[in-house]
């Protein structure tokens, strides 16, 4: 199959990946640079525990199950050492239900943003996929028939004016500070991880908007996260942040399917959210 992805974070990339090497013909089109939307703001953190128990959790679970052996394809094919991209954790997990009854030590990810956008685009093109980067697509229905036959829109908030879809934005603070971490620290949605650079970065907070923001990180919820990290990470306390910054994470309820079929061989993406590096190792785009 002849597939057209639109956008390049982590839905369309990882998408377009896993299709590729399905044996599909695949191309994909980012208006910017790969992983300027949401998801490279993201901290990359995966930990396969939440509070809730919905199919989408389910899937999420199995997603990031999904990732070690993803990862270690994409390193053979990329020429990117595994280590400089990829890391995992051991922590200790509570049950799925939320409660507070121990569950054990489980594994938890850690992807390095920015570098695995590179990483899977050296990937598909290994494959004899083809990624455009500064190519703006404005009527993904003129992709469809000759030149594809589906057409698969990637394109987070972009894809309300794309494809009609109706989103809502979860913003997320997340910082990073001067300081020295052993290992990831996990908890009550909040995560603390030591980065590649020597630097250890935090987040998030979240709160919903109806649509993006300006970036502008507030003084308040900056002060709150960092009253909570330190919270969590005693020796976090009153550590140098060097920079802040807000992700702006297109949502849609309910997030299932992940994938919504728009017809005439075209899909769309659902608003993954937070979830979508977990999740995107499930989007079987060319099924």
């Amino acid at each position: 199959m002849r597939i057209g992805i639109v956008g390049g974070g982590i839905a369309g990339l990882v998408s377009g990946f896993l299709a590729v090497e399905a044996g599909h013909e695949v191309e994909l089109f980012e208006r910017d640079k790969l992983g300027t939307g949401a998801t490279g703001k993201a901290l990359g953190v995966l930990v396969p525990i939440t509070g809730l128990n919905r199919p989408v959790d389910a899937l999420q679970r199995a997603g990031i199950a999904a990732w070690p052996e993803l990862a270690v394809r994409l390193s053979a094919l990329s020429g990117i050492p595994l280590g400089e991209f990829w890391r995992e954790w051991e922590i200790q997990g509570t049950m799925s239900q939320g409660t507070e009854e121990p569950k054990g030590i489980i594994k938890a990810y850690q992807v390095r943003i920015p570098l695995i956008f590179e990483v899977l685009r050296l990937a598909i093109e290994a494959k004899g996929g083809v990624v455009h980067e500064g190519m703006v697509v404005e009527a993904p229905t003129l992709l469809l028939g000759t030149r594809f036959e589906r057409v698969v829109l990637a394109g987070g908030w972009g894809n309300v004016a794309l494809g009609g879809q109706d989103m809502r934005v979860s913003a997320g603070l997340a910082a990073r500070f001067r300081g020295d971490l052993a290992e990831l620290v996990a908890g009550d949605n909040l995560f603390v991880c030591p980065d590649w650079d020597g630097t250890v970065i935090a987040g998030s907070l979240n709160w919903d908007l109806k649509e993006p923001g300006d970036g502008v990180v507030q003084a308040d919820k900056l002060a709150e996260l960092k009253a909570r990290v330190g919270a969590l990470v005693p020796e976090m306390a009153g550590a140098e942040v060097v920079e802040a910054w807000v992700g702006y994470r297109p949502t849609q309820a309910p997030r299932m399917p992940l994938l919504r079929d728009l017809g005439n061989g075209m899909v769309a993406v659902a608003g993954l959210g937070k979830t979508g590096i977990g999740l995107s190792p499930m989007l079987k785009v060319w099924e």
